[in-house]
């Protein structure tokens, strides 16, 4: 269940059209995830990186299971900035990928049940 959030001071009005959808895509075969199970925003920011507000984004990820091993970190981390530099025409020095690890105990659903609730069920 990857989170994903992108975060920028490119103004909304060129933001990529249609990227939503893309990104969830990407994700999907980044992550090796079900396109059902992720969930991506885009949100605009007065931001200031590296001494700048020169363009620049953030991508907040968070999941279960996932970002244990430096080595897929590396994988995913290029994958992901260099897919949003070019979505977004930002330098990829001006990206960063901050990822977060999720215990399934930490994800809540309707009802009080928590997603490992659910996951002990499927089995």
């Amino acid at each position: 269940m990857p989170i994903i959030e992108f975060v920028t001071n490119v103004p909304v009005e060129q933001f990529p059209e249609g990227f939503v959808a893309r990104a969830a895509t990407k994700v999907s075969e980044v992550l090796g995830k079900p396109l059902p199970a992720i969930s991506i925003s885009l949100r605009h920011e007065a931001m200031f990186r590296m001494g700048s507000d020169a363009p620049c984004l953030m991508i907040f990820a968070a999941s279960v299971d996932n970002f244990l091993d430096q080595e897929d970190n590396r994988k995913y981390s290029k994958e992901l900035i260099d897919f949003a530099a070019a979505e977004f025409n930002v330098q990829i020095e001006r990206i960063n990928l901050i990822m977060q690890t999720l215990s399934r105990w930490q994800i809540g659903l309707p009802n009080g049940v928590l997603l490992g609730d659910r996951m002990k069920q499927a089995k």
